[in-house]
Parts: structure tokens; C-alpha cells; sequence
């Protein structure tokens, strides 16, 4: 027997995927209407609506990007908006409230679940096994939640562990170890399903988690490039966990 309890999965192009996405500019309307509906509500002027997305379109990708540079710390999402509120004069106290406005959410954006996502969960929970989802998220509040429920994804998980709840992002080891602490398991019993070598499989091995990588969506950013980022096992399907030693 391998010892693996539980199974924690990464969620984009691993359980779920994007295989006709919004057009950019249903994304640009969507964005437009929620902020200039919440500047209007707040007295603000609502013409602002357009100069406020692209900075925090901006804003966002550098937040990402500082907090990736740091090894996973961060981004705080709501202090950067407070940020760019303030440059264009607009109240602090009103971030919260526009920051939401920019996560459209799944649906909308076009987002499906593979195929076998839930028959391969439902094998796992039958075969005994914990199951977790550790993400890297800019939304993962009570809207993330219902989403989950949506897709059907929020009632197999005792463990939802987001990086915009925590304050870490993967690889960072926090973001797992918040995972373990709500399976109070060690890490050799959790393995760690994702399509990322250089966040899922990295920081998985990093504290000793049996590291999985599926290679359904492979662009030429996502293959492992360090020792770090090799994986202990690489499968091409979620089916494919079936004939891994560590669910035997």
C-alpha cells in the first residue's frame, strides 16, 4: 500500500477547462457594465469605467507576476484595487465592491468540465480516498463556492484551499500545508493532481506530497524545466489515476 489518504486536484485544464472561450470583447462589455453600475451607485462618475478596467487588467497580471517573483507570496487583490482607485481619486472603500466586478465567472467565460472529471471523482471517494482542491485563484470567495456547487464540484472536497483566501500561491508551500492542516494529514499522504510543473508538481514535491502531472493541455510554458518540477508520475487522462501504484 502507497500510504496516499487523499487526493488534492488543481482545477483549470485539470478537472476543468476553457474549449471555446468568451470573446475578448463580451469579456471588455461585461466588465464595462458591472463597474460603471457600481461607480453610478456610489455617486462616481461612470465614464472612469473604462480607464479603471485596463488598470486593473494591468494591475493584475503585475500583481501575479511580483507575487510568482516571491515564490508565491500574495497577491493581495484588494489592497492593489484600493491602489488604483486611489490613482484615480476614487474611494478607497469602494475596491472591495469593483474588484468583484471583474470576476465574470466560469459559465459565462465558457468554462467545461472534462468529460471524466466526475466519474474519476466518484472513483476515487468509492476507492476510500480524501479528496482536496488546491488553487490559484483572484476570486475565491462565496461566488467560487457556488460555483463549485454548480458544476457539481463542491460536495465530493472536504478541503477547499483558494490562494486568494490564504495569501499564498502555488508553489508556495503555505498554500499546501493549509490543505493538509483542513485534512490533518501528513504530506506523503496527499498526492497532488495538476497540469503545471512548476506550481502543482513543484511545490508538491517541495514538501514531499507524491506529485502528479497531467499532460491533457500542454502548451510550451507548461513542461517541466528544473529537478524540482519533475513529476513522480505524468498521466495524459484523470482516468489514467486508475492505474497508478498509489490508488492499488
Amino acid at each position: 500500500m502507497s500510504g496516499v489518504k487523499a487526493v488534492a486536484f488543481d482545477l483549470g485544464d485539470t478537472l476543468w477547462h476553457f474549449p471555446h472561450p468568451r470573446p475578448a470583447a463580451a469579456l471588455a462589455r461585461a466588465h464595462l457594465q458591472r463597474l460603471r453600475s457600481v461607480l453610478t451607485a456610489r455617486g462616481l462618475d461612470p465614464e472612469l469605467a473604462s480607464t479603471l478596467r485596463a488598470r486593473l487588467i494591468e494591475g493584475w497580471d503585475e500583481w501575479e507576476r511580483s507575487a510568482d517573483e516571491r515564490g508565491g507570496v500574495g497577491p493581495n487583490y484588494i489592497e492593489g484595487t484600493r491602489g488604483v482607485a486611489a490613482e484615480l481619486a476614487l474611494t478607497r472603500d469602494a475596491a472591495e465592491a469593483i474588484w468583484q466586478c471583474m470576476a465574470l465567472g466560469g459559465p459565462f467565460l465558457g468554462r467545461r468540465l472534462f468529460e471524466e472529471t466526475h466519474e474519476t471523482l466518484a472513483w476515487l471517494r468509492a476507492s476510500g480516498f480524501r479528496l482536496a482542491i488546491i488553487t490559484n485563484r483572484a476570486h475565491g470567495d462565496e461566488r467560487f463556492i457556488e460555483e463549485l456547487h454548480a458544476y457539481g464540484l463542491r460536495d465530493p472536497f472536504e478541503a477547499i484551499i483558494s490562494s486568494d483566501q490564504v495569501g499564498f500561491r502555488k508553489p508556495h508551500p503555505r498554500i499546501f500545508e493549509a490543505a493538509l492542516e483542513a485534512l490533518d494529514l501528513n504530506p506523503a499522504s496527499v498526492a497532488m493532481v495538476g497540469d503545471r510543473p512548476e506550481a502543482d508538481v513543484a511545490g508538491a514535491n517541495r514538501l514531499g506530497m507524491p506529485s502528479i502531472w497531467i499532460r491533457k493541455v500542454v502548451p510550451p510554458d507548461r513542461v517541466p524545466t528544473t529537478e524540482d518540477q519533475q513529476p513522480d508520475y505524468t498521466i495524459d487522462e484523470l482516468q489514467d489515476l486508475r492505474g497508478l501504484d498509489l490508488f492499488l
